[in-house]
């Protein structure tokens, strides 16, 4: 089988052949053209070169087929005249092609640069739409390009689109909403049904607060029960336990259900800006469709819509694109059912809160009964009953005032109860009354369309610009009255007392203004009471021990001394380490005989860690872990999360304390001694061998105890250690004391002491003071520091109770007398530091200790 094909090369046909039986087209010196049958091998002229022909006719090359190379020539070719037509179209094609080609090499300046000029306006918009609309936006026209639906961010304007294509049936039909008018103006008046309610909620914002009071009155009266002769003292207990419970939880409900209310207005305020937002774009698109068919507006209009792809996507560029009675109807109908949403929360929540004061009023008609079978007293009314119980068993007689004081709230148990009923009972009517308006409201739209049928349509439309007034109007009232309301809320937190820190004065002070009703919250840097280590035992002395008996009262004072250790003996005695015998002459070891007096003549001890669990009982609800503060009287935390304002602020936070250094002006300073201590815990077995009411104090120069970093905190284990290899070589009479010790409560630590002359003076901010540590740091040595701290908290405690709360006077009384006592501890314990370890304090030189 033989191939052959011909090509068109210049003017020359190259004739390509692997053998016989095809026909070529053949072309002679004529111009001629015909068919010939070729029955043999065709003979090849070859070249003089071997196998190689090289003839040019026309400038065309030979080809090379199967390593021979043939050619055919003419000086002049001729096409077939069969084919005339196919080369005037040809002809005509490539002349219109070359046209075209040179159209578009001179347009190709021009468009480029009209496009340029058009992308360079359309970056122009998107920069200014940067400034003015937000990121999203501003990148909503990318939400035009393909499968940008599968981004969040266009997710939105998808849905709009594909509503307005038919995907989703629209809410109401053009027809029907035809019909109707949406009744704006009805619907703000619901909001200022709102304002009421807010303004009675605002009213009773203390209400949580005196619920709390007496929740606190009902546990006195219960422990005052339980102590007493009564025959039915175990039934009353028993319900108080009930009415504690409660109570707690309806207080907290109820600050709750205000709370709530705000939040509700909060939205019902948003939803009404976001209405408007979007009767302005309307009430824009409607202007622009009336505008006069000016040149200007004609150019302004042309410009617009060239630029649209770079202008931000809204819901009306997506669905209808101008402004369009069912789109508002629809806006109307979103608002209602957005606010009627948060009605029905608030309505199930007050329900509730019901229910639980409800329980309240049930409990004490049991209280009611439990006193009219013990007492036999068919005259005594029941909002006497708690007062009476009071009264007959005594309550703490010894504090005039605060008895009077709990008398009265007592008496009021029952009627902050009633308050909180009444009050929440109206809301709930007032709550029920606005939801079914608004039912009604949005149901009046629904049906339109089924009338439309049958009702024609008999009035006018209401513009659009009276519908945007009757909302403007609307939201400015509620704005007024969230303002108000926000005022009496601010007023009534302005009472709150804060303190910063957790430690033994900042509980004991918190327990006193409990007792006194005073609100207040605590916030400690700490995570929990057992975060670290909580210090050596500390000594109670006869003044600390009247501080915290005047705090707490007499029944939770026997309480809180039942765990106190109380051994026999006071004061030191010397003993040799390494002989295990006691030293006779103590003057050789102490230059000073310490004396630190106590009851009964005992040795009265507690751990600082026991001692803050017993101050913090009952409390616990109003102390925030986690918390450092940084200043006050708004006070600033130093993670920035939040700011929390009081009407006072009180800095117990310690040596490192952030108030004292500002409210000084940097007047109190806390010096480092150079002196260092281990303390730690054992078990009462390892005493033993050292005789009953054993305690043990390690002093030195500063330079005895090598500080194992810079910042010295070092606790547990490693601490522990550092103690048993100092001890290693000391008398078998002392290894138990380490050998047993309690590793965890183990920790390294500064001496650290205020200043030698005392507390010193400065500026009096009536609104914030110091307490314990923060202002007057004192060496362990007397035994003096955690006892005067006691004194300040009952001190300030008792000067706030008298006055009710924060009154202009009480930090500046208070400061006036703790200075006195405050600068004596302060002096006795620098002077036993400096005659029993060596530390002396140059108030120019020495480092002192900077908060953190």
């Amino acid at each position: 089988m033989s191939r052959a094909k011909h090509s068109r090369l210049g003017d020359s046909w190259v004739v390509n052949d692997a053998g016989p039986g095809l026909i070529f087209p053949t072309i002679d010196s004529g111009g001629s053209s015909q068919l010939r049958q070729r029955t043999g091998p065709r003979s090849v002229k070859k070249s003089p070169k071997a196998n190689v022909t090289t003839s040019k006719i026309n400038n065309v090359t030979p080809r090379k087929i199967n390593n021979a190379t043939y050619t055919t020539t003419t000086a002049q070719r001729q096409p077939p005249p069969s084919s005339g037509i196919i080369p005037f179209s040809s002809s005509a094609g490539d002349y219109i092609i070359s046209i075209l080609q040179s159209i578009f090499l001179l347009l190709r300046q021009p468009i480029a640069i009209l496009l340029a000029i058009y992308l360079f306006a359309g970056l122009v918009t998107l920069t200014y739409n940067m400034f003015t609309n937000s990121l999203a936006a501003s990148l909503s026209p990318l939400c035009r390009l393909p499968l940008s639906s599968m981004f969040p961010i266009c997710a939105t304007y998808h849905h709009f689109s594909a509503a307005s294509s038919g995907n989703q049936p629209p809410t109401l039909s053009d027809s029907a909403a035809g019909d109707v008018d949406p009744e704006f103006e009805a619907l703000m008046s619901t909001h200022d049904q709102l304002s009421d309610i807010l303004s009675s909620s605002s009213a009773a914002v203390s209400l949580p607060l005196d619920m709390k009071r007496s929740e606190s009155s009902i546990r006195d009266l219960r422990q005052i029960v339980r102590f007493s002769s009564l025959s039915v003292r175990n039934e009353l207990v028993l319900e108080f336990d009930g009415f504690i419970d409660t109570a707690r939880t309806a207080s907290y409900d109820l600050q709750k259900f205000n709370s709530h209310v705000g939040r509700t207005i909060d939205v019902v305020l948003s939803t009404a800006r976001w209405t408007e937002r979007i009767l302005d774009d309307m009430a824009l698109q409607e202007q622009q469709q009336q505008q006069d068919q000016s040149l200007a507006s004609l150019l302004s209009a042309y410009l617009s819509h060239l630029l649209s792809p770079f202008q931000p996507l809204t819901s009306s560029s997506t669905t209808l694109g101008s402004f369009s009675h069912t789109r508002l109807l629809e806006t109307y109908i979103a608002h209602t059912r957005i606010i009627s949403d948060q009605l029905s929360s608030l309505i199930t929540q007050a329900s509730a809160l019901l229910l639980t004061l409800q329980s309240l009023e049930d409990r004490l008609d049991l209280i009611h009964a439990i006193a009219l079978q013990s007492q036999h007293n068919t005259q005594l009314s029941r909002a006497d009953t708690l007062s009476h119980l009071w009264t007959m068993l005594g309550g703490n007689r010894a504090d005039l005032a605060r008895y009077e004081s709990q008398l009265h709230l007592l008496q009021q148990v029952g009627e902050y109860r009633r308050l909180a009923w009444a009050h929440v009972s109206s809301t709930l009517v007032k709550l029920q009354a606005v939801q079914a308006e608004l039912e009604e409201l949005r149901e009046r739209v629904g049906s339109v369309e089924a009338e439309a049928a049958v009702v024609p349509r008999t009035k006018d439309r209401t513009p659009l610009p009276v519908h945007l007034q009757a909302i403007r109007l609307g939201v400015e009232r509620l704005e007024v009255e969230r303002e108000r309301a926000r005022t009496v809320q601010r007023s009534e937190v302005a009472k709150v007392m804060n303190a910063a820190g957790a430690g033994i004065a900042s509980l004991l002070l918190a327990q006193s203004l409990a007792r006194a009703h005073i609100p207040f919250r605590i916030f400690e840097r700490d995570a929990s009471l057992s975060f670290r280590g909580q210090g050596y035992r500390l000594r109670l002395s006869t003044e600390g021990l009247a501080a915290i008996e005047a705090v707490l009262g007499a029944d939770a004072f026997a309480r809180f001394y039942d765990q106190c250790g109380k051994t026999g003996g006071s004061g030191f005695a010397s003993l040799d380490a390494i002989t295990g015998e006691r030293v006779d002459d103590v003057t050789a070891v102490l230059p000073v005989r310490e004396s630190l007096g106590s009851r009964e003549g005992k040795i009265v001890g507690i751990a600082r860690g026991e001692m803050r669990r017993l101050f913090v009982e009952g409390i616990e609800d109003r102390v925030e872990f986690d918390r450092q503060v940084k200043g006050g009287v708004r006070v600033i935390f130093a993670d920035g999360t939040r700011s929390e304002t009081g009407a006072l602020l009180v800095g117990g936070e310690g040596i490192r304390s952030h108030v004292a250094r500002q409210v000084s002006g940097g007047a109190l300073k806390v010096y480092d001694t150079g002196a260092r201590g281990i303390h730690g815990q054992a078990p009462t077995t390892a005493f033993k061998g050292l005789g009953e009411g054993f305690g043990w104090t390690m002093s030195g120069p500063p330079t005895a105890i090598a500080a194992p970093n810079d910042d010295y905190s070092v606790v547990g284990k490693p601490a522990a250690d550092i103690a048993k290899a100092l001890t290693r070589d000391w008398h078998r009479r002392f290894r138990p004391l380490f050998d047993e010790m309690n590793e965890a409560e183990a920790a390294f630590w500064k001496i650290t002491c205020s200043r030698p002359s005392g507390v010193p003076e400065w500026p009096n901010e009536p609104r914030v003071t110091v307490i314990g540590d923060a202002v007057h740091s004192m060496t362990p040595a007397g035994g003096n520091g955690a006892n005067t701290a006691l004194q300040d908290s009952a001190l300030l405690g008792r000067l706030l109770g008298e006055a009710g709360g924060y009154k202009p006077g009480v930090t500046a009384e208070y400061e006036r007398i703790m200075r006195v006592y405050g600068s004596a501890a302060v002096q006795k314990s620098y002077a036993f530091a400096s005659r029993m370890m060596g530390v002396t304090i140059d108030e120019e030189t020495t480092p002192t200790v900077e908060p953190r």
